[in-house]
C-alpha cells in the first residue's frame, strides 16, 4: 500500500513558501492502522508533519509537488502496490519563477507572484503505476458545498482520475480539526462516516 499524506510547500525563494493547512494527520492514521492490520506501507509524507510514523514500514519525505510527483513516480513503477491511497493536499499551483537559492528582499511596498498551475496527481496515478490492476483512493475536500455540487465535485474527480473510491469531507462540517466524510463508489454506493 502507498499512501500520501501533508501538504505541498511551493518555494518562493530560499525562505518562504506557500504552502496549506493540511496536517497530513488523516493519511497517517490510515497509514499506520494499514500497517497494524499487516498490510507492507510505504508512506509518502510532508516534510512539515510532525505525526507518529511508529510501525510504518517506509517513511519518505516530500516538500513540493514536483518532489511528491517524483516520489509517486519512483514508488509505482514497483509492481508490487496493490493500492495508492492519496490523501495528500497537493497544490494546485507553484510559483512561475521561483528561486531557491536566493531570498528575495523584504523592504518592497509590493511583490508580484505569477503562479503557474501544476496538473492533478490523482489523475495520473494510474499511467504512472506498473501495476495495472492498481486501486486508487482519492480525496476530495469542498467549501460549503451542497449535496447536489458535492456530487458533481466527486463524479468529476472520479471521471478524470479513474479513482476506484473518493473520500469527501466539507470544511463547513468541520469540528476541532475532525469532520465527517462520505467514501463514494465507482459504483454510486456511498459510505457515510
Amino acid at each position: 500500500m502507498l499512501v500520501t499524506a501533508g501538504g505541498t510547500r511551493e518555494p518562493i525563494d530560499a525562505v518562504r513558501a506557500i504552502t496549506n493547512l493540511s496536517t497530513g494527520g488523516t493519511g497517517t492514521a490510515l497509514a499506520r492502522a494499514l500497517s497494524t492490520a499487516g498490510f507492507g506501507v510505504t508512506l509518502l509524507l510532508a516534510a512539515g508533519s510532525v505525526h507518529d510514523t511508529a510501525g510504518i514500514a517506509r517513511v519518505e519525505r516530500f516538500g513540493s509537488f514536483d518532489d511528491l510527483d517524483a516520489a509517486l513516480r519512483r514508488e509505482l513503477a514497483d509492481p508490487d502496490y496493490q493500492a495508492v491511497i492519496h490523501a495528500a493536499a497537493v497544490s494546485d499551483y507553484s510559483v512561475a519563477d521561483a528561486d531557491a537559492t536566493r531570498k528575495q528582499p523584504s523592504d518592497a511596498a509590493e511583490w508580484t507572484l505569477q503562479l503557474r498551475r501544476n496538473p492533478k496527481l490523482v489523475d495520473g496515478l494510474r499511467d504512472m503505476a506498473a501495476n495495472p490492476a492498481l486501486r486508487v483512493v482519492a480525496f476530495k475536500l469542498t467549501a460549503q458545498a451542497d449535496a447536489a455540487q458535492i456530487e458533481q465535485a466527486v463524479q468529476r474527480l472520479q471521471a478524470r482520475s479513474g479513482a476506484d473510491w473518493v473520500v469527501h469531507n466539507d470544511l463547513a462540517r468541520m469540528v476541532d480539526g475532525r469532520h465527517p466524510f462520505t467514501v463514494f463508489g465507482r459504483d454510486g454506493r456511498q459510505l457515510v462516516l
